[in-house]
């Protein structure tokens, strides 16, 4: 229950960022990050100063018409270039070597998955 809603966004946002990004991940990676904390400051001060002078239904429902409108602009801005190759493809291009696909299967007859499972 504890990575359903604002963890798993933090943690996802972390590693779309990190993968996608090669030459600035650093820079797009503390973006984000500084993005996220100033969001935790303002909007709840916000929401607060709304509701002294609207009610809660205007409230969401001038927060739900903004998602709708701004969102897409935002991600139309920022996904125009990015590159969805995966890095290791890129590494196998460079090196020329095969990186095996694991089926399910063959994990579970592995013995070092148990192994790893242990020490954990």
């Amino acid at each position: 229950m504890r990575f359903s809603g604002q963890g798993l966004m933090s943690h996802t946002s972390s590693t779309a960022i990190s993968r996608y990004f090669e030459k600035s991940r650093g820079r797009a990676l503390s973006s984000i990050w500084f993005g996220l904390s100033t969001a935790e400051f303002i909007l709840p001060v916000l929401i607060i100063y709304f509701l002294t002078i609207y009610s809660w239904r205007s409230v969401w429902q001038g927060i739900s018409i903004m998602v709708i409108l701004i969102l897409p602009l935002i991600i139309n801005c920022t996904i125009k270039k990015i590159n969805f190759n995966s890095r290791e493809s890129d590494l196998e291009e460079k090196l020329n070597i095969k990186i095996k696909s694991w089926k399910r299967i063959e994990v579970l007859k592995d013995f070092r998955f148990y192994i790893i499972e242990l020490q954990q």
